[in-house]
């Protein structure tokens, strides 16, 4: 008798945690189109004092991270966007070039809340934690016709929380960071990939070689890092909000002062503001658009057929376990 209850009872416990293994959630997520960029405790110079400078890159400062990246080697395709949300609304859906893949070509013409959505529903489809909250949205069930098309108070307050493991926007120091790939030089004009304007053509879709329209991704060189079209093709929102640097007091303090500050440990941007950071100049800029340290910056709700993205995702405990 007790050892018919022994293997009773055996039976239930083996039974128990099969059950609990089978249940257990497993998250497989593709990691071969992302490069792990190593910023923690790198400190470099933001910005530049080139000939070709605009005002805005000329607030010379230190950035430090205690992090590393995830960043993708490439600009969200309309393939990836497509996976997402059930329509496309970039304007280049015909005449490819010749020899391109259609879908493989950027998405464009999004504006910035729509970036957040998709980072969010992309998260939540492949089992990771979501980085953005906006209070009162659900982004699991939120459909594209319900992104705001319009400036929005409330999606205007979206918060991120660096620390989760999901997709995210890079913010404007990551960018720059990842954009020069290796090359950090503040005196001379630096494209992702080159400081050599002869060289550019191999890197950069630009007004030069674009024959105005979006290529498909990675057909150009990539950067030191091995990420494509961090210049031109089309311009990446980032998470910053942009800050005038040009009206402030502190503008172009000269070196003397820039070298004794501190540096800004892991900035991520304003609190508040108007307009979204955009970098990398497109398919319609001329080259000075497309260097790493260019900015520009447009209202969140804005949209257009030479603005796309590319998404990082934070380095943690979890986000190279899967």
């Amino acid at each position: 008798m007790k050892r018919t209850i022994f293997y009773v009872l055996c039976f239930l416990l083996l039974k128990t945690i099969l059950i609990i293994g089978c249940n257990k959630k497993t998250t497989v997520v593709d990691t071969s189109d992302f490069i792990k960029i190593e910023l923690k405790n790198k400190t470099f110079d933001m910005g530049s004092y080139d000939d070709n400078a605009f005002y805005d890159e000329m607030k010379l400062h230190k950035v430090t991270f205690t992090y590393d990246i995830l960043m993708c080697n490439h600009e969200v395709t309309q393939k990836e966007w497509l996976m997402i949300f059930n329509s496309n609304p970039s304007l280049f859906i015909s005449e490819v070039a010749y020899g391109e893949v259609q879908e493989n070509r950027p998405v464009e013409s999004i504006n910035w809340y729509s970036t957040i959505a998709y980072c969010n529903k992309r998260s939540l489809m492949e089992g990771l934690e979501p980085c953005y909250t906006v209070e009162g949205v659900n982004f699991s069930t939120l459909k594209y016709e319900d992104v705001p098309t319009s400036y929005d108070n409330k999606w205007n307050l979206v918060t991120c929380d660096f620390t989760k493991n999901g997709y995210r926007l890079p913010t404007e120091a990551e960018w720059e960071y990842a954009a020069r790939g290796g090359i950090h030089a503040v005196e001379e004009e630096v494209w992702p990939g080159t400081v050599n304007f002869d060289e550019l053509k191999n890197y950069v879709w630009d007004t030069d070689n674009s024959r105005d329209k979006t290529h498909e991704v990675k057909m150009k060189q990539p950067n030191g890092y091995g990420l494509y079209d961090m210049g031109g093709n089309v311009w990446e929102w980032c998470w910053d909000w942009y800050f005038p640097w040009y009206t402030s007091k502190e503008y172009a303090k000269g070196y003397d002062d820039y070298y004794v500050s501190p540096p800004e440990i892991d900035p991520t941007g304003p609190s508040t503001g108007d307009c979204r950071v955009i970098r990398g100049g497109s398919w319609n800029n001329f080259p000075r658009y497309c260097r790493a340290t260019c900015l520009y910056y447009y209202r969140p709700s804005f949209r257009f057929g030479s603005l796309g993205f590319r998404v990082v995702r934070s380095v943690t405990d979890m986000s190279l376990a899967e």
